[in-house]
């Protein structure tokens, strides 16, 4: 792991060097390296924030720059941060579009996380109905499986928590 991180920064040294889908690539690549696999969330925000300064990218990639911004946050329990970089593309982003949905899980995990469980769930419902719609137009099934899954654990938790609150409140 740690010759791969070697080699994420030997490639973001030779970053000027590169075309703007190149650019792109190296940064989301090495991004994704640090804050996923070695949790370096300082330097994994160093690496995506050289997206930002990448001219005339398409929507597509900023979109994908703000979810990886929203998930980093997240993981750093910055959830305002977190909750900034998601919104940006719930305005953004057509309701048909399974980004839309990974927003609304991730906006659903921060409202969890801040304890705001009623926004949580109506969040949640919202990527469910959403991801059900969608399904046919799904090409990757493991994809969608994914997103299922994450929101129905969600769901799950919050049942549970709403459920040992109403007992708490018995006694």
């Amino acid at each position: 792991i740690l010759k791969l991180g070697f080699y994420y920064d030997q490639l973001m040294h030779n970053w000027e060097k590169f075309d703007k889908d190149q650019q792109f690539l190296a940064s989301f690549k090495s991004g994704n390296h640090f804050m996923g696999v070695e949790q370096n969330f300082d330097k994994g925000l160093v690496y995506y924030q050289k997206i930002e300064t990448i001219a005339g990218l398409e929507k597509n990639k900023i979109e994908q720059y703000n979810l990886l911004m929203a998930e980093l946050f997240y993981r750093k329990k910055d959830y305002s941060r977190a909750e900034e970089y998601a919104n940006i593309n719930l305005l953004r982003i057509d309701s048909s579009s399974s980004k839309q949905i990974q927003n609304l899980i991730l906006v659903g995990k921060i409202n969890f996380a801040l304890y705001n469980i009623d926004k949580a769930k109506q969040l949640l419902e919202q990527a469910d109905k959403l991801l059900l719609k969608e399904d046919n137009k799904f090409r990757n099934w493991s994809k969608r499986l994914n997103l299922y899954c994450q929101i129905q654990a969600l769901l799950l938790n919050i049942s549970i928590l709403k459920k040992n609150k109403m007992a708490a409140i018995k006694y």
